[in-house]
């Protein structure tokens, strides 16, 4: 069985999941829950006024890995106690098998997460009744997006894809983790639940460094130096999360 067909397999079963769809709606209504506190009065602000109140009062950012790991995160779980993982390792091997998990597993997050930052900037941009100025976007001066040189009307487009990309990563990152702890412990309930308190865990301790993983959903904090420091900083953990899963699933199927 080819790369391909593994890839395949693992994107029906993530589609098809209730899961998928469960974590985005209860992320998505968790996420606009501030526009809807202020439904009357939408006509007064700038789509990016808008966008500040999800990113910033919402209980999104303080829950979002929930929404990452959800969807796929204990897909090995599943398989390793099943005789579905065993037939799919016997047919493309322990290399694609575990390349393939760590490729899927990365994208069920991303894509939930990616999909939840579009969804809430497209929202915003219906809902506001009033046009982007240099004025209404001043309060992202202390952001990754000022030091970029996106804070502006002309290029308020740019910094939507990249708030989309730094969604996707973020979601992706989170999702790898569920990963690694299901190749430690492959519980469910674990692999689910690990991730949260490790999040919650760094926020409490990192608190005002740029390492706080809670600030890398959205970067509009001036703890973060740069837009690269963002890239970097979750790609790196990305490509390690991923190295580690590898390792741990050809170790447990060995065995």
């Amino acid at each position: 069985m080819g790369k391909s067909k593994v890839l395949l397999c693992d994107l029906r079963r993530m589609t098809r999941s209730p899961k998928f769809y469960a974590a985005w709606l209860a992320g998505f209504f968790v996420l606009i829950r501030p526009l809807i506190d202020i439904w009357g009065t939408w006509q007064y602000y700038t789509p990016m006024e808008l966008l500040s109140l999800p990113l910033g009062s919402s209980d999104f950012s303080p829950y979002a890995v929930i929404f990452c790991v959800i969807p796929f995160a204990d897909s090995f779980c599943d398989d390793y106690s099943s005789d579905y993982g065993r037939f799919i390792i016997i047919r493309c091997g322990k290399k694609k098998y575990s390349l393939c998990r760590c490729f899927s597993v990365a994208l069920s997050g991303g894509l939930v997460i990616g999909t939840l930052m579009a969804a809430a900037i497209v929202l915003c941009f219906l809902l506001a009744g009033q046009q982007e100025t240099a004025d209404s976007m001043s309060f992202l001066s202390v952001s990754v997006w000022y030091k970029l040189g996106l804070a502006s009307p002309e290029k308020v487009g740019i910094m939507c894809v990249l708030r989309i990309a730094v969604a996707f990563l973020f979601g992706a990152l989170w999702a790898l983790v569920g990963l690694c702890v299901s190749v430690i412990v492959p519980n469910k309930y674990v692999t689910l639940a690990a991730p949260f308190v490790l999040y919650q865990f760094l926020w409490f301790v990192l608190s005002e460094s740029p390492l706080n993983p809670v600030y890398q959903f959205r970067g509009d904090s001036n703890f973060i130096p740069s837009f690269w420091f963002l890239i970097l900083y979750q790609t790196t953990l990305i490509i390690f999360c991923s190295l580690f899963s590898i390792a741990g699933i050809r170790k447990r199927v060995a065995t």
